[in-house]
């Protein structure tokens, strides 16, 4: 005797996770090596050539870059989850500022236990202290970069994902026949 059994597409009824682990951590590379890429330009170009513009501004330069890096990277998180919508586009999102904004503030406690806030340029022989991390530029970044994870996840959770094996719509109500096993025969 056989049985009938009607499957769908899933293997279970309940709802996928809404945050995906491989989204986070992949949004999350993506928006480190942003900001560390970023970051060092701006290093580089206040420190090696002494130019004013960025030696000045150092701690917005890096806040700015801090901010895009968490929207780039919360975007990415996502578009890369494999659950689509306002809710896991959000929460993806979110969770990768999350840890975003957790890197960046042990990065930025280390830079201020090892350098101290300021850092000296020689410019033409004198000293000048350049101020790396100041606390309004750490908290704007951070909550203007949260803000905008949440919109941005959700712009990467809508954006439809093409699948690589369409399924015809035949094809997900369908009947498995089933044989009995052997224990179930007798």
């Amino acid at each position: 005797m056989t049985h009938a059994l009607f499957a769908s597409g899933s293997e279970s009824e309940e709802a996928p996770p809404l945050v995906r682990s491989a989204a986070v951590l992949g949004g999350s590379a993506v928006g480190a090596g942003l900001l560390v890429v970023a970051g060092s330009l701006w290093t580089a170009l206040a420190f090696s050539d002494g130019h004013s513009t960025f030696f000045n501004h150092l701690p917005w330069w890096y806040g700015t870059t801090f901010m895009v890096a968490v929207i780039v990277g919360s975007f990415m998180a996502g578009l890369f989850s494999r659950t689509r919508g306002l809710a896991a586009g959000a929460a993806n999102g979110l969770s990768t500022a999350g840890v975003l904004v957790t890197i960046g503030a042990i990065a930025a406690l280390a830079s201020d236990a090892v350098n101290g806030a300021l850092a000296p340029v020689f410019i033409h022989g004198a000293a000048v202290n350049v101020q790396l991390i100041t606390p309004w530029v750490a908290f704007v970044s951070a909550l203007v970069g949260l803000g905008a994870a949440g919109i941005v996840g959700v712009a990467g959770g809508i954006v439809p994902r093409p699948l690589l094996a369409r399924r015809s719509t035949s094809d997900r109500s369908r009947v498995v026949t089933v044989p009995d096993s052997p224990s179930r025969a007798a």
